[in-house]
């Protein structure tokens, strides 16, 4: 999701200009919003293949499980915002990636890395305490793993909600080592750190005070001023097939939630989703929404969720 880049932003560029041009403070949140940052969530982590994955949970244990998964170069903390809403009825859990967020960075990544980090993080978690089994929400590239994990584990899970993936037909899979020449910038001030983020692809943001506090989450303090948490090196990770393949054959109830105006999930690539998932998958579009979910409509978003939920008779 969010990525730093060595051009200076353009000035179509609207997240890291409209932050910039408010000297990195964006205008006042809504009462909602405030009051889901309010519930904190248990932080904590656990070693997973070698590399100590960072969680996030909020809610009591022994409920039904729900986790939810971020995509490529963001961390667990883009839920925080859209995680207290089930918190209530749910022990809902979040994780960062290995190579992103807190988590450890890893030699090298593949997926099979993933599928642990979901597996072993959603059991650290207590989602599999509840007598319900758990409910994944994946987004963007996040939903890769997943629907590998559905395909391999999915006898324990209660359904799958992919989130605006661009899940598609890949070339061969291959593994690569993470390319260490790539590297960050250090920018000397925080302000300064925050105009150059965006989100991947790039879009629209009208909810300013979001951007902002997934930008803060997305940067850490280093010798010299600030610089991103997430590993230059995952770009070397690329998806198998077995996620194009796992989309049709999943082992758990699916659900397809998509943007309207998504750069990734074009409409002849929805066609491929749609065409590709198991008949029946439940199919929604977000109105008004780009890639990015959770950031554009967000409690549209949570209501979208909700009512999956409710489908598949899971009401927490």
């Amino acid at each position: 999701m969010p990525a730093g880049a060595s051009a200076e932003p353009s000035a179509d560029e609207a997240v890291p200009a409209l932050l910039a041009r408010f000297g990195g403070e964006p205008p006042p949140a809504p009462e909602w919003f405030r009051r889901a940052l309010a519930l904190e969530a248990q932080r904590s982590f656990v070693g997973i293949d070698g590399a100590n994955i960072e969680l996030l949970a909020w809610g009591a244990r022994g409920r039904p499980g729900l986790l939810f998964l971020h995509g490529h170069a963001a961390h667990a903390d883009v839920w925080r915002f859209i995680a207290p809403f089930f918190a209530g009825n749910f022990r809902v859990g979040a994780l960062s990636w290995s190579g992103m967020g807190r988590s450890d960075w890893r030699a090298d990544y593949h997926i099979d890395h993933w599928v642990a980090e979901l597996m072993g993080g959603a059991a650290a978690l207590g989602l599999f305490d509840a007598p319900i089994a758990p409910v994944v929400v994946a987004h963007s590239a996040g939903a890769k793993p997943a629907l590998i994990t559905a395909a391999q584990h999915g006898d324990r899970l209660s359904g799958l909600i992919v989130a605006d993936s661009g899940v598609s037909v890949p070339p061969p899979p291959h593994r690569q080592k993470a390319d260490r020449r790539r590297c960050h910038r250090n920018y000397p001030t925080l302000p300064q750190a925050l105009a150059r983020f965006r989100f991947g692809p790039i879009q629209p943001c009208e909810n300013f005070y979001i951007a902002d506090r997934i930008a803060r989450d997305s940067l850490k303090q280093v010798e010299g001023g600030w610089t991103w948490r997430f590993d230059p090196g995952i770009w070397a990770w690329l998806a198998s097939a077995e996620a194009w393949n796992a989309l049709a054959n999943p082992k758990c109830r699916l659900a397809l939630l998509v943007g309207e105006h998504s750069a990734v999930v074009t409409r002849q690539r929805a066609d491929s989703l749609r065409n590709q998932a198991p008949p029946g998958t439940p199919y929604v579009v977000l109105p008004e929404a780009h890639h990015h979910l959770m950031v554009d409509q967000p409690l549209a978003f949570v209501t979208a969720i909700r009512a999956i939920l409710a489908g598949w008779g899971i009401a927490g």
